[in-house]
């Protein structure tokens, strides 16, 4: 299915940091909700 292991490898880092960056973001809102009551 992938044309290479180096494109497969680089859509992983590119969803492990996307993942990463939602993961961050949620934290931060929800942090931001806790301190705002």
């Amino acid at each position: 299915m992938y044309h290479s292991s180096r494109s497969a490898k680089e859509r992983d880092v590119y969803r492990q940091k996307f993942v990463e960056t939602k993961v961050w973001k949620s934290n931060f809102c929800m942090i931001g909700n806790f301190f705002l009551r």
